[in-house]
């Protein structure tokens, strides 16, 4: 019995012993190790500059992720998983998948060959460093240091804009254009708001697409190209980011929070923005005549310190689930919130024949909205080749407009509208690739419902329901014939518009076609067509006649046709090293362009005799012809870039009563500096840009300024001076060369005037960087059916 006891009690401190000891083998700290390697082409003898290196666990854990540099070489610090696997891949290459299996020791993979895609092969240029041409679009991939020496998306595209042919960005306004129109953008393919990008965090952002031809799919959207922001592979983690700007001289300001976290296989993000302005000194000067009655009404405003202020809010949740690598499926809450209040004081004087009269005018507007969406997308790769993706997007938008003006000669006019309008648009969208291309077919359906309760001086409301059916099929056909790339598409729209009793049926061809020719290694030459009709606004549509002012009245019409824009512009680009430069020609010209005619009522039996009526007509045609040239170095020794952008444009407008010419220059010069965690940056407008609408001509935006920027570790502040050495601040100028009511006008704001603002960014990261899965989401304007500006 004793020898028993003595064996089974050594038989369990032998167990014990090496259940311990087994623990400690297992909990020991494992020896980091570092992975280094050189990715090149061996076909073309070259290294590949941004290539995406990304080490895994197993087949969904990702444990790190990184690029080439200028030199093709990559490496990756602290790697503790034994047994992990490395993919290397390269936009237009085919990836390769490396293996390691108990390792515990530094890995020098040593030169990583990549071979090009059959396919791909012949459709990508390389124009530039980290600039790829294909068919269809520009791959651009920012550097580190790129992407160090920003803050933010928008700043990045700034930083980019050399490499983007056409690309406008104004970092004050948070504007961006595309040959003058804003771009449809989009993140990794699916199509988000501006605000959505503005809260990207820009170090996740692997590569630009960049297209500056309008996508057919989007060519309603009146976009000048598509922006696609693609994302470094997702690992688990996320971010919080927070930003300020706050003006110091006047009251503005622009905030935004964001958080998004990915886990296994889903993906949960909510952004909130907030702007908030109140100006106290806004000018309105105008001159204006009215010819029809015996004698012309000559009418001088003079504009007084006014005020202006608007509160906008909107909140975003969004949740991704990808069931595997080809599934996912996503799901998108929106609420906006629009307060906006604008009181407007002028001193008029009017004169008729010999009689002169003299007051003040106080005109002011009040609206307030809030509009929600959701949008539901699915996609499903059916194979290696072919994708399908559903999408239904649904918004509703309730609020009130009011739009009021008191004399000082006791005149009194107050205008109201009650606006309840809601939009649902489905879509399906089939891609397939071949060998040598690629082709998209679509359907969209959109039905759209506005109804306006009418109400003047608290008379009676009028009701005014306005129906808009749309019904859109399209296909896009991209591939290439040796140095030759071309992107052709065709769509068809059926258009309904109607009223309670009265309704239109249009139906329209729509198409854009692009060629690139690659002229060896720096050279290319793009030429791009479209031919694109046009539905008016639903406001435009309104039958219902509501007073401007004393001697003026305004309404819609039924009546408008589709108007048909065609484009022709052909574009020189040249890239090498440090260098970019372009020269485009482009001629374009609309028919049935809308134009708000004017027209003395003269017949006695109307209840508008004696007014002017101001009516939504149908021109002739109008004509524009631009010469545009640009030139840029960026990165000169290591700090500073700089871009010069000059052109001229002639226009000309036609209508059944008018016919005009316009010429116009315009030019801008933008600077950035950087040194280590310094940065400075200045845009200055030469000369605006001017643009056409019916029998009116529009000055672009004169808006300069320069400031500085500093990173440090997670937190990033700036300094800006907005309109320096200037008492207007702004100016923007509009004329309406109408043969009947011509007016000249100049609006500004002096609170923009040598305007000081602080910025301030913090973004803490945790876990690793996300993204979501490839996906294309179609989110149509929204058009609530009513005009508050007139």
């Amino acid at each position: 019995m004793k020898y028993h006891y003595l064996l089974n009690k050594r038989i369990s401190f032998v167990k014990q012993a090496f259940i311990v000891g087994l623990s400690l083998f297992f909990f020991l700290p494992v020896k980091a190790y570092h992975i280094r390697g050189k990715v090149i082409d061996p076909t073309q003898k070259q290294t590949l500059i941004g290539a995406n290196v990304v080490v895994k666990k197993d087949s969904t854990t990702i444990l790190k992720t990184t690029q080439t540099d200028e030199n093709g070489c990559f490496s990756i610090k602290d790697i503790a998983e034994p047994n992990i696997s490395i993919a290397i891949s390269y936009f237009g290459y085919k990836g390769i998948t490396l293996h390691y299996y108990g390792n515990s020791s530094d890995i020098d993979m040593g030169t990583i060959h990549l071979l090009p895609e059959t396919q791909q092969l012949k459709e990508v240029t390389v124009i530039g460093k980290r600039v790829i041409q294909k068919a269809d679009k520009y791959v651009i991939i920012p550097s580190t240091e790129e992407i160090n020496r920003v803050s933010a998306s928008i700043s990045l595209l700034n930083e980019l804009k050399l490499k983007m042919p056409g690309l406008r960005i104004n970092e004050a306004l948070q504007t961006i254009a595309i040959d003058g129109s804003a771009p449809v953008f989009m993140i990794n393919g699916k199509k988000q708001p501006l605000s959505k990008v503005q809260g990207l965090n820009h170090q996740d952002i692997l590569r630009i697409e960049y297209s500056n031809t309008p996508d057919l799919r989007h060519i309603d959207d009146g976009n000048g190209g598509v922006i696609n922001f693609i994302m470094k592979t997702p690992v688990q983690g996320g971010f919080i980011m927070a930003n300020t700007n706050q003006a110091i001289t006047t009251m503005r300001n622009r905030s935004q929070l964001t958080g998004s976290y990915f886990k296994k296989k889903s993906e949960w993000s909510m952004q909130y923005n907030t702007t908030w302005r109140d100006s106290k000194k806004v000018y309105d000067n105008k001159n204006e005549r009215f010819i029809g009655r015996e004698y012309d009404v000559i009418r001088r405003q003079e504009g007084l310190p006014s005020t202006t202020k608007d509160f906008d809010n909107s909140l975003l949740f969004s949740y991704t689930y990808m069931y595997d690598p080809s599934t996912m499926l996503m799901a998108s809450l929106d609420l906006k919130l629009h307060h906006k209040k604008d009181c407007e004081d002028n001193r008029i004087v009017e004169q008729y024949g010999s009689s002169v009269e003299r007051y003040t005018k106080n005109y002011y507007t009040n609206s307030h909205y809030t509009s929600p969406s959701l949008d539901l997308f699915f996609r499903k790769a059916l194979s290696k080749t072919q994708t399908i993706e559903l999408n239904s997007v649904g918004r509703w938008s309730n609020g009130d407009y009011t739009r009021g003006m008191r004399n000082s000669n006791l005149y009194h006019q107050e205008n109201n509208t009650h606006n309840n309008s809601w939009n649902m648009t489905h879509e399906v969208l089939y891609t397939q690739l071949f060998k040598t291309l690629s082709t998209k077919w679509g359907a969209n359906y959109s039905h759209q419902v506005a109804e306006n309760n009418y109400a003047e001086n608290s008379r009676k409301k009028v009701t005014d329901k306005l129906f808009k059916d749309d019904i859109y099929l399209y296909g896009v056909v991209s591939g290439s014939l040796k140095s030759l790339g071309y992107t052709v598409g065709l769509g068809g729209k059926m258009y309904r518009n109607a009223t309670a009793t009265r309704s239109k049926t249009f139906f329209r061809l729509k198409t854009t076609a692009t060629f690139n020719y690659a002229m060896g290694r720096n050279w290319s030459l793009n030429y791009l067509f479209m031919y694109n009709p046009s539905q008016p606004s639903l406001a435009n549509f309104s039958n219902v006649v509501q007073t401007i002012d004393r001697i003026s009245v305004q309404v819609g019409n039924v009546n408008v046709k589709p108007s048909v824009w065609t484009r022709n512009r052909l574009l020189l680009l040249f890239n090498k090293n440090h260098i970019s430069s372009s020269l485009q020609t482009s001629y374009s010209v609309t028919t049935n362009p809308l134009v708000n005619t004017y027209q003395y009522i003269s017949d006695a039996a109307s209840p508008y005799h004696g007014l002017f009526m101001k009516k939504t007509e149908n021109g002739k045609n109008d004509r524009h012809f631009n010469v545009e040239y640009s030139f840029g170095m960026q990165n000169i020794a290591q700090h500073l870039s700089f871009q010069l952008i000059t052109g001229w444009s002639r226009f000309s407008m036609e209508g059944s009563n008018y016919r005009h010419h316009v010429s116009k220059m315009y030019a801008s010069i933008s600077l950035n500096g950087y040194w280590k965690h310094w940065s400075v940056f200045a845009n200055i407008d030469l000369a605006p840009q001017y643009s056409i609408w019916g029998t009116n001509l529009y000055s672009g935006t004169k808006y300069n300024y320069m400031g500085v920027k500093y990173h440090l570790k997670n937190w990033d502040f700036g300094l800006r001076l907005d309109n320096p050495l200037t008492k207007r601040g702004f100016i923007q100028c509009a004329e309406n060369i109408s043969n009947v009511v011509p007016s000249h006008s100049e609006y500004y704001i002096s609170d923009m005037a040598n305007m000081v603002e602080l910025s301030i960014q913090y973004r803490l990261p945790f876990g690793k960087a996300y993204k979501k899965a490839s996906r294309t989401l179609r989110n149509k304007n929204f058009d609530a059916g009513v005009n508050n500006e007139y």
